[in-house]
């Protein structure tokens, strides 16, 4: 059930200063999850429509960076069963980033995303949030709401897709 967004001036602030302050991270992230900068880019805007929409209960509670990370994934799921969402209309984010890195580190990144294209996307969540983002078992299962358990099967499945795919060729058992 969608409400229609009506907040006071002071709190739509806060959303506004809080998701440009962490927009670049969002966008790195979306772009782990989708392989792509348009992708990741949607995704991150359709993850901060559905965090504005909640955002007086989720600034209450303290933590909107796990709030917003488990949807980014549960948007990504749900896109790939559903083709099409509603939009909801947000303050204007400059969702422009730079990146910066040399030539190796590009070409290195590049390597991986074209492997990681073939982890089944849960599995691609988990693997991101605990070593791209260095995150414990335990916060990764907390974002994504699941066990920690979950998080060292997907963990476990994630690698072995990569494996296979010959990425992780060196990487001991």
């Amino acid at each position: 059930m969608r409400r229609e967004a009506e907040m006071d001036p002071e709190a739509e602030l806060a959303f506004t200063e809080w998701a440009a302050a962490r927009l670049g991270s969002l966008v790195r992230f979306g772009f782990a999850l989708t392989q792509s900068e348009g992708g990741a880019e949607g995704l991150v805007e359709s993850a901060l429509a559905r965090t504005f929409l909640e955002w007086p209960a989720i600034a209450g509670r303290g933590n909107p960076d796990h709030y917003v990370r488990r949807v980014m994934v549960n948007e990504l799921d749900t896109r790939r069963r559903h083709r099409k969402r509603p939009e909801v209309s947000v303050p204007d984010i400059d969702l422009t980033t730079t990146f910066e890195a040399d030539e190796a580190e590009v070409a290195e990144r590049d390597r991986i995303w074209r492997e990681i294209v073939n982890v089944a996307p849960r599995a691609r969540a988990v693997l991101v949030l605990r070593f791209y983002e260095r995150r414990s078992e335990y916060e990764v299962a907390q974002l994504l709401a699941c066990s920690v358990e979950s998080v060292r099967a997907n963990t476990a499945a994630g690698i072995a897709t990569l494996r296979a795919g010959r990425l992780l060729d060196s990487v001991s058992r």
